[in-house]
């Protein structure tokens, strides 16, 4: 598989930018509505003070929700292309701040964030663990992080049938729609290569986010990751 970098992935998600929330409704079936309300479910209640950071925003899709729960929301994604279609969203309530960066170098100083969302963007880090300790270096003690991402199914027949589906009808129907045939088949790449479940939680762990929930989403097509800021270090 050939390893895109930064530049490769803000140009793709440009491109395909324009018809990303229509692709994921039909890709999916409509389940990453479902999934995202769930990851929502999970945000902890605030006083109105506290700070949030959408990460790999996309096109914003859980900037609403934190902006009606934070007094201020950072809304962050490589592709300018993706927050051009965020900032059209209606946003009721909180102060948003789109920013165009890498996750991987993130300008804000050490423990600035009270919670930390990611949909779907963590396997796009060029460097995952770099990424992710990124995020660790930004939430402040305590500061919690939510991850919504692919998985691989447990059982053997619905993970080759879910692999078939990614494998093939993701690219034709990604394709056809979005105009960008090479998008649609990296994106099945990086869900088949991406550590899931336990594999991923000890990743988190190695960082320093010890991951206290694990919950899995369609028979492990899907999983929500739910961590803690650790100050140890457990893997160095």
């Amino acid at each position: 598989m050939y390893q895109r970098t930064s530049k490769d992935v803000e140009r793709m998600f440009t491109n395909i930018a324009p018809r990303y929330d229509l692709l994921n409704a039909i890709l999916s079936l409509g389940l990453h509505y479902l999934w995202q309300r769930k990851l929502v479910s999970l945000i902890p209640s605030s006083s109105g003070r506290e700070k949030a950071l959408d990460l790999c925003t996309g096109t914003g899709a859980l900037v609403p929700d934190l902006a009606n729960r934070f007094n201020e929301v950072f809304a962050v994604d490589l592709s300018e292309g993706m927050l051009l279609e965020a900032r059209k969203r209606v946003i009721k309530g909180g102060k948003v701040n789109w920013i165009q960066g890498d996750a991987q170098n993130l300008s804000f100083e050490a423990e600035t964030f009270d919670l930390v969302t990611i949909a779907y963007g963590a396997r796009n880090f060029a460097d995952l663990k770099v990424g992710l300790a990124e995020v660790a270096r930004v939430l402040k003690p305590n500061g919690i992080l939510l991850i919504l991402e692919f998985g691989q199914p447990k059982n053997k027949i619905w993970r080759n049938t879910f692999a078939w589906y990614a494998r093939h009808i993701i690219p034709i129907l990604g394709g056809v729609i979005s105009g960008d045939s090479a998008a649609y088949t990296y994106l099945p790449e990086t869900i088949a290569s991406f550590p899931s479940g336990e594999a991923f939680a000890a990743i988190l762990k190695s960082v320093g986010l010890e991951c206290d929930k694990i919950d899995s989403l369609c028979g492990g097509v899907g999983y929500i990751y739910r961590a803690r800021f650790s100050a140890i270090l457990t893997d160095k």
